[in-house]
């Protein structure tokens, strides 16, 4: 009995056990849920032969197909390589165009497209594929903020209200205090999409250690700055995000134009401490500019002793040194998202979240204008997510006092 017989022969099986299905009756649901998984495989295994007998060179015997499973490889590390796997697993190479969706993983012209570079062609097997060009920052915005998912297009939330009063001890029979809480309100945020497109050849695509490389460092390496930058700095108009550091309701504080190391470094303890204050959550971070940074890092005291350790030890010869040196205990991140002469200190992951659709999806078509005749592709990147900060308190912006 070849495949398609076997085909038939499930199908006949599953169409006998429609009524005992319909009637709910247990077991043919189980029987029938087993035969659509068996006739799910053959669908499969014919369309394989199929696309294996239409091709001069059987897919087992291509030397570019490696079948994940068979190599025991484990787990894609990055979405780049995910898509590049599951691109090559679709034989992309051996000239089957279709439009491809990556599976969940967790502005240029059209005219601009990319094309094997003359250094490299015909020496693809001993070119670098992993190699990152340009200016690299630190994605860092993101994973300070707490993360969460959403089903519909828009998420509507909270703020608390002003509290009126207080309880007190109240002796017997005695009026006891009385507390009013001020209506709390609604904030409703709509989901926002942050994506990009850009063109490969054919010839490119067809590396797929070429397409991972190029997704990770290069595209989704973009798309999280984006992300970042509307995180902290979004204005909310049109399409934009709303930042954190555009939020209403977000403290605000100020240090002297002239403020020396050490000043500054009290000025950012006395916005975690106001942080706590008046929003009862406890500062677990503080956002500055690089250049801040050092400022805060090469301060001396009157003998000339750097604040934060020397060039090979910490404070005062104690133990080594380390990276980004947390100032009164608060982790900095330093990142040029943040303008200089800007703080962001709060409670990250308690004040605010990140909420997304679906994450980041990676897609693939042949058939976006004439891409099919001119043998490329247009990879698309898109995400939709928004901001929600619950406790605008919980952060305060710390600037310069002007003039």
């Amino acid at each position: 009995m070849n495949l398609k017989e076997k085909l038939a022969a499930k199908q006949k099986e599953l169409d006998a056990l429609t009524e005992k299905v319909k009637s709910g009756d247990m077991d043919s649901i189980a029987s029938a849920k087993s035969l659509i998984a068996e006739i799910d495989e053959l669908n499969e295994a014919i369309a394989t032969a199929e696309a294996m007998k239409a091709h001069a060179m059987p897919k087992a015997a291509d030397p570019q197909h490696v079948d994940p499973k068979a190599a025991g490889e484990t787990r894609a590390k990055s979405l780049g390589e995910h898509v590049a796997r599951e691109l090559g697993e679709k034989s992309y190479a051996h000239g089957q165009h279709f439009t491809f969706v990556s599976s969940d993983y967790g502005a240029k012209a059209s005219t601009d497209v990319n094309v094997t570079p003359a250094g490299v062609s015909g020496a693809l097997t001993t070119f670098d594929t992993n190699i990152v060009t340009g200016v690299r920052r630190r994605l860092t915005v993101r994973d300070l903020l707490g993360s969460e998912s959403v089903s519909g297009t828009a998420l509507t939330y909270y703020v608390e209200g002003a509290v009126e009063g207080s309880p007190a001890a109240t002796a017997e029979n005695g009026k006891l205090s009385q507390l009013h809480f001020g209506d709390p309100t609604p904030v409703t945020e709509s989901l926002k999409k942050v994506g990009a497109f850009y063109k490969e050849s054919d010839e490119i695509i067809s590396d797929t250690p070429w397409l991972k490389s190029n997704l990770d460092n290069r595209a989704l390496y973009l798309q999280g700055i984006t992300v970042e930058d509307q995180l902290l700095q979004g204005d909310g108009t049109g399409t934009n995000l709303t930042g954190v550091l555009k939020r209403s309701g977000i403290q605000t504080s100020t240090y002297a134009t002239t403020a020396k190391a050490s000043d500054l470094a009290e000025a950012i303890l006395d916005a975690a401490t106001k942080v706590q204050l008046n929003s009862g959550l406890v500062a677990d971070a503080v956002v500055m500019n690089p250049t801040d940074y050092e400022t805060l890092r090469i301060g001396k005291d009157s003998n000339g002793q750097y604040y934060g350790g020397g060039y090979f030890t910490a404070e005062y010869g104690n133990g080594g040194i380390s990276a980004n040196t947390s100032v009164f205990g608060l982790p900095v991140v330093s990142t040029i998202a943040m303008a200089q002469g800007t703080f962001l200190i709060g409670s990250f992951k308690l004040g605010a979240s990140v909420f997304s659709k679906g994450g980041v999806t990676v897609e693939i078509a042949t058939t976006n204008e004439d891409d099919f005749t001119s043998d490329r592709v247009t990879i698309r990147i898109n995400e939709r997510l928004g901001l929600a900060v619950r406790y605008p308190a919980a952060f305060l912006k710390l600037t310069k006092a002007t003039a």
